[in-house]
């Protein structure tokens, strides 16, 4: 009987730590989330996610050397039109209507198809990008 209740506390013990551990990473990974998009907040403190999506799909998109276009990008983040030229104007050069003009991206006309415009990080941009990703490659 007291073998039984040894083992009992052993795996008692085990399945502790493991819930404390897994605690302990969620934790540790939602302190990592915080930190990285501190940067957003310093630099507007009411931006909205999807404001904040249109920049870090831009620069994923960038970084795997892969185009992305306002309407690929609008079906991706999965925003109304108005809400991803906003957003774009808010990152690239701005708008008389809309806040914005900070340079982090740029619009290009793409290079097979006039019509279609390509984004990309700026130099700005991407030194940006480069503070966000500081904490999640700690």
């Amino acid at each position: 009987m007291r073998v039984k209740r040894v083992v009992v506390l052993a795996l008692w013990t085990i399945n502790t730590d493991i819930l404390m551990s897994k605690t302990t990473q969620h934790s540790a990974a939602l302190r990592q989330i915080i930190e990285a998009l501190a940067p957003f907040k310093d630099h507007d403190a009411k931006m909205q996610v999807s404001t904040v999506l249109t920049l870090l799909e831009i620069a994923v998109h960038q970084e795997e050397q892969v185009t992305i276009h306002p309407h690929s990008l609008q079906k991706k983040i999965g925003y109304q039109s108005g809400t991803a030229t906003r957003n774009i104007y808010y990152w690239c050069e701005g708008h008389k209507d809309v806040r914005g003009g900070h340079n982090y991206a740029r619009v290009e006309a793409d290079k097979t198809d006039g019509r279609r415009r390509e984004l990309y990080l700026t130099e700005k941009g991407a030194a940006f990008i480069q503070r966000v990703l500081t904490p999640l490659c700690e």
